[in-house]
This record gives structure tokens, sequence and C-alpha cells, in this order.
């Protein structure tokens, strides 16, 4: 293995880049520190029960190939006890005649295939979830259920972007499927989705995304934000929900609800602070419950459901990209795959 060496040159910049990064954090404190903790109730976690929750996670890869983008995605979900399962594996292309359009005499790409790929998996992680979430108190998702809603093919609604095996699929296709598999999941279950990152800025009006202001708070030593607990809860209507989601009007009606309820938690004291996000309206009492049996399941500030199945379902660019060489397709010589 070759060890790229770290220059000698580069040590001053580190340090002038940690005091900067520090100077940038006071900032932020000094400037929203008093309205945070005007507007946010810090409601404290006790101890609770763990009780039967199930988790999904997914992962993918997409590799540029001579003929066309290829990708293979794979979602596991788990219930707790080890008795229930579900694995669900695809692999499509993505023609480059969708992919690139010429505009200005350039070729340019008509979509992230990323976020498309992201887009296709969470409907893969809907249905493996949806067929053994039976029987769980809980069904934990990775992310935010705002990213689960978006739309993410305005402009391409009909263009067939996946052709996996025979069929072929459309935007508006996956996001319908989408909206329907989270409506079976609300009946069968609470679905509860974790998000490690979010840039919204629910309780600062969107002048600050509330988890870095609150992340803040910490690193400078708020007691209060650092401990076990959770923010007073916020409901998003229907149509804050639509607005943030970016749904098109024409897609409007098959929201699956009506309402959402968004939070933010720490499940350890001391340790990162993460968005929650659940359908429907849930008071402070509810939604305490619900966190304090996901802390429960968190013992180093990350719940272990989520954490085992993102680690059971990850692909590396590296097996796919011997997989796809072994079963003869032509790859792109001296280019890396795209994740």
């Amino acid at each position: 293995m070759i060890t790229v060496p770290v220059f000698p040159e580069l040590e001053p910049w580190l340090r002038n880049l940690r005091d900067h990064a520090i100077s940038y954090i006071r900032s932020v404190r000094e400037r929203y520190a008093p309205i945070v903790e005007k507007s946010i109730e810090w409601i404290p976690l006790r101890e609770g029960r763990r009780g039967r929750v199930a988790a999904v996670d997914s992962s993918f890869v997409g590799v540029e190939t001579r003929l066309f983008y290829v990708f293979v995605v794979q979602s596991l979900a788990l219930c707790s006890g080890g008795d229930r399962f579900s694995r669900i594996a695809r692999a499509g292309i993505i023609d480059y005649a969708n992919l690139l359009a010429v505009k200005s005499g350039r070729v340019v790409k008509r979509f992230s295939p990323k976020n498309m790929l992201s887009f296709y998996a969470q409907a893969l992680e809907l249905e493996s979830i949806s067929s053994i979430a039976e029987g769980a108190e809980l069904a934990l998702l990775d992310g935010s259920i705002i990213t689960f809603l978006m739309y993410r093919g305005r402009g391409i609604e009909e263009l067939k972007v996946y052709r996996v095996g025979d069929e072929e699929l459309t935007p508006l296709q996956v996001w319908s499927t989408k909206s329907t598999l989270l409506k079976r999941l609300a009946r069968i279950t609470k679905p509860v989705f974790v998000a490690k990152s979010s840039l919204a800025g629910f309780y600062t009006g969107g002048s600050m995304p509330d988890m870095e202001i609150l992340e803040a708070l910490r690193l400078l030593g708020s007691r209060r934000f650092a401990t076990r607990g959770f923010s007073e809860p916020r409901q998003l209507g229907r149509e804050e929900l639509i607005r943030a989601s970016r749904i098109p009007p024409e897609l409007a009606d098959s929201v699956p609800f009506t309402a959402v309820t968004v939070t933010y938690a720490r499940f350890v004291d001391g340790g990162p602070i993460y968005q929650v996000t659940i359908p429907g309206s849930v008071d402070s009492d509810e939604l305490r419950e619900i966190l304090e049996r996901i802390a429960a399941w968190s013992p180093a500030g990350y719940p272990l459901p989520l954490e085992s199945v993102h680690k059971l379902s990850k692909l590396t660019k590296k097996a796919v990209r011997k997989l796809l060489t072994h079963y003869g397709v032509p790859m792109v010589s001296g280019r890396e795959a795209i994740e």
C-alpha cells in the first residue's frame, strides 16, 4: 500500500485552521446562544426500556463503464431479536442518452447520478423494512422524513432514468412508490427518522442551521444543551412539509402525511446531536417515551440497530468493480467508481 506523506509545511496551516474553527464556534455562540436559549426548551430524557424495534439502511455504488452508467444498490432491514430480516438488492443501468444532454454546444448532465441513486435506494429501504416491521414498536430509518419525501425528478418526471432488469422506471414512479410505502409503514408501526446532519433552521427561522448552533453550544460548555434530552418539538403542517420537500403542486395530493413532528435529541450526555422526524403530530410526552426507547438502544450515542444495518449493508467501490469485471462488464480504463 502506498502511503501519501504529510508535508511538514502543512502543520502551520492546520494550527491556523484550528484557531479559525474555535473562533468561528465562539462567534456562533455569541450571536445565537441568547436566541436559542430563549426559544428552545430542552427536555431531559429518563431511563427507558428498549422495546422491539426494526431498523433499515442501504448502500449504493455507481460505476461509469464504456457503454452506460452501472449502479448496484442493496438494502438490509433487521428486527431486534434477529428473528426477522429482509435483504433486497438491485443492479441496473442509467443510459447515457438519458443522463447526458447537449446545451450550447457542451455535453452536460441532466441530473446527479448520486442523487438519483439515493432517491432509488430509499424506495428499497422502505420496501424492506415494511416487510418485517409488523410487531415492532418503532421502525428506525437513517435520514430525515423530509429527504425521503423530497422530489428529485423536477424536469425529468417522465424520463426513464433507471433500467433494472426488464423494468424501466421514471423518477415520478419511484417517488410514488416511496409515498405509498411510507403510508403503509406508518400503518404498521411508528416510523422514526434519525438524521446525522441537517441544514434545517426550524427553530432559528432559517437564519442558521439548528444542529450547528446546538453543537456549538455543546462544544463551548453549555451544560443545559449537552445533556441527554431533546428540544420541545415543532409541528410541520402539510403545506410546510410540501415546501420543505420541494414537492411540485401536481403531487401535493399524494403526500402521505398531513403533519410531521421535528425535534433534536442527544441520547447520551455530551454525545452528538441528531434531528429526529416522525410522521404525524406527536406531543412532548409521547415523544419523550419514543426517544427514551431509542436512547436505551444507544449506549455510545447512536442507535445500535441503525449502526448494525449500516455496517452489514455497506457496499465498497472496490468490491463492485471487481464483480463487474468478473461478469465481463467493460470498464473505463483509469476511471474510479462514482459513489
